[in-house]
């Protein structure tokens, strides 16, 4: 055995040695004639045999880089700086070099000839901006842009189209500076075709509001993809077809329309092989609405929301599948001012899962086991839409409109069979309903000078659900409960509808005091009326029906939700440290009526946050982040009335609920090096 281990070890360690003989590292530094190092050139190395680069570099503050080559193999290294004659030379990579080499650009205009300075390069950065012109790195036969962002330098691509720049995620996509379907990523990556791509442009710190691009510490990375100039003006785009066995089928068109006023984007898909062309990511980024304003001041109350049938089933859990998907996109500039911007978004599903499963009840003198064969079955139509107004006559005022809505007809199927301690029962469930909800929003940001910023936004929410559960099961479901006087096979139904009317407003003050240090004084108030009904009834053999009025099957609720308070920020840089210590007074008061009873609380709370960031250099950083936040929840959980939500499963809420508090800590690690590509990131 020691023999054996023995022999792997060393052959381990040849194999190791063998891969590291393959490898050479070509060094240098680059400098201008009176000897000043450069940074940010670009370096490349071009294969002479298949013209393809093999590896590419960015000097750092001394100048220095370092290629990776394979050994023996001859290639041609370019290096270009803007503004300067552009170098090449012809290297074979025999060994590491332990001297760096030294290049010397030149800014001679006298000795140009046919040779222009350097006007552009694949990688340039500019403050916060990185620009990575895409055909020095692409091979040309990528289809979409997903996969030419796997080839750039520092880029990551997930299998749903999520993407990472130097370890951190990517916010949002702009397309020649408009939005793509909100920013989505996946969908752009997945449906923009490869060879429109001309510039990819990392833009960190990404801040959409003008007026407080001076206060907002914006940690967001957007991606602004820059099109061909012959792919402006034209419409363009690509068509799947495909089919197969057993009546299988895939469709799937992209059209787009770009110029300087206005953008289209319009992405069909019809299948029924499960490809998904609108994921669940995709259904909560655009269905999150907009999100609550009290939320950055460390208080939160999440309305609870029916699913709009966006499509779950994967391949592999599905036995039928058929998935439709119409998606538009615009955005119209009919001026400097003015800016008009949306979306509409279709999904038509009906999908049918089948599933067995073995439940053991170790809880039983027995632990009896449950065989459960389910078959599920979805069918919805659901539509999402957006409508933007932006009105932004300078650069110190920016007002904007936002109307987002979403509805949906669903219908879910469930037919079951459950065999326990030698009894089958026959169960059939199916939930219809009919949700839908509408959002409103208007925000103004006025900078009435570099120190006095000032921001006025509110908004207001209106939902309503209304799910039917009928269950049919040929045993008595919840005998001990439910005062069922039928026969088998028992007929069950369920009414329910929450109604939810939410509005929110917050005003913010951002005083300046110095390049180093700034405040923001804020005051806001969440204001939520939810109401909630729900009964049940029996459908009898002969047709009639048994409703039950125990007060403990019957729920009538009215809840209100009510929030006041005023925050203080102070930001201050210290050399390279940058410290935001904030607290926030919440006034709470929540009310919830049923039963001929009133209950509720009011409570006081003070809510300190603290934001660290020490930055060793602009893409170096430790950051420490801790708040308190106090979580709230809806009507939902306060309704103390039984409901029904599945043949087995029973729900009833607590009129006594508290709030509850988070305490978070987030420290985090982040180091990206252009030099050598050296990139690690933790927390």
């Amino acid at each position: 055995m020691r023999r054996y281990l023995l022999s792997v070890l060393i052959l381990f360690a040849l194999i190791i040695q063998a891969n590291a003989q393959q490898k050479v590292t070509f060094s240098g530094e680059v400098r201008d004639a009176g000897g000043a190092a450069l940074e940010f050139a670009n370096v490349l190395a071009i294969d002479t045999v298949s013209k393809k680069m093999a590896s590419f570099a960015v000097t750092n503050q001394q100048g220095a880089f370092k290629l990776s080559l394979e050994k023996d193999k001859v290639y041609n290294i370019k290096v270009s700086f803007i503004g300067f004659l552009p170098f090449e030379r012809v290297f074979k990579a025999t060994e590491s070099n332990t001297v760096p080499f030294a290049i010397q650009l030149s800014l001679d205009a006298q000795n140009l000839g046919d040779v222009e300075v350097v006007s552009e390069m694949p990688v340039l950065i500019q403050g916060d901006t990185i620009t990575y012109k895409t055909e020095v790195f692409t091979q040309g036969n990528e289809r979409k842009l997903g996969e030419v962002l796997e080839a750039l330098p520092g880029f990551e691509v997930d299998d749903e189209g999520g993407v990472k720049i130097q370890g951190k995620s990517v916010d949002k996509v702009l397309v020649d500076g408009k939005e793509f379907f909100e920013g989505d990523t996946k969908l752009a990556t997945k449906n923009l075709p490869a060879n429109v791509v001309d510039k990819v442009q990392v833009l960190q710190n990404y801040n959409d509001i003008g007026p407080l691009s001076g206060v907002n510490s914006s940690e967001q990375i957007a991606l602004n993809i820059q099109l061909r100039e012959d792919k402006k003006n034209i419409l363009f785009g690509d068509i799947q077809a495909g089919a197969g066995p057993e009546e299988r089928y895939l469709g799937h068109l992209n059209s787009f329309f770009y110029n300087a006023k206005t953008n289209i984007n319009l992405i069909a898909d019809a299948n029924n092989i499960g490809q998904l062309a609108f994921t669940m990511n995709d259904y909560f980024r655009f269905t999150g609405g907009f999100g609550s304003f009290a939320r950055g001041a460390g208080s939160s109350f999440q309305v609870t929301s029916s699913s709009l049938g966006i499509p779950m089933a994967e391949r592999n859990n599905a036995k039928s599948l058929k998935n439709e998907l119409g998606a538009l996109n615009y955005n119209f500039a009919p001026n400097r001012k003015w800016n008009i911007s949306g979306f509409a978004i279709g999904s038509s599903v009906d999908n049918t899962m089948g599933s067995v499963s073995n439940r053991t009840y170790i809880l039983q003198p027995n632990a009896d086991t449950e065989v459960l064969t389910s078959e599920q079955r979805v069918k919805s139509s659901s539509g999402l839409f957006k409508v933007g107004l932006k009105y932004t006559p300078n650069s110190n005022l920016q007002v904007d409109y936002n109307a987002f809505g979403r509805m949906a007809n669903i219908q879910n199927f469930d037919t079951q069979n459950s065999t326990f301690s030698n009894q089958s029962n026959d169960i059939s469930g199916t939930t219809s309903q009919e949700p839908y909800s509408i959002e409103q929003q208007l925000r103004a940001f006025w900078a009435q000078s570099q120190n006095n910023i000032f921001s006025l936004e509110g908004s207001y929410q209106r939902q309503v659900q209304d799910p039917t559960y009928n269950l049919i099961n040929s045993g008595q479901p919840f005998a001990s409960l439910i005062p069922m006087t039928g026969a088998s096979p028992y007929d069950l139904t369920q009414l329910k509808e929450v109604t939810t009317n939410k509005q929110e407003a917050a005003f913010n003050y951002y005083r300046v005091l110095n390049k180093t240090n700034h405040v923001n004084l804020k005051i806001g108030n969440t204001y939520s009326s939810q109401t909630l009904s729900s009964s049940m009834f029996e459908k009898q053999s002969d047709g009639s029906m048994n409703s039950f009025t125990q007060p403990n099957l019957v729920n009538l609720v009215d809840y209100t939700f009510e929030d006041y308070y005023a925050g203080l920020l102070y930001k201050t840089k210290l050399d390279n440290l940058v410290l935001t210590p904030s607290l926030n007074l919440h006034r709470y008061k929540i009310n919830a009526d049923q039963n001929n009873a009133s209950e509720g609380f009011d409570k006081t709370l003070l809510l300190p946050a603290l934001s660290a960031q020490y930055k060793f250099r602009s893409s170096h950083s430790l950051n420490l982040v801790y708040n308190v936040a106090a979580q709230f929840t809806d009507i939902q959980n306060y309704a103390e009335g039984l409901m029904v939500r599945s043949y087995n499963s029973l729900f009833r809420g607590n009129a006594n609920l508290m709030n509850s508090l988070y305490h978070t800590v987030n420290l985090n690690y982040f180091n990206f090096n252009m030099y050598n590509f050296f990139n690690i990131y933790g927390g």
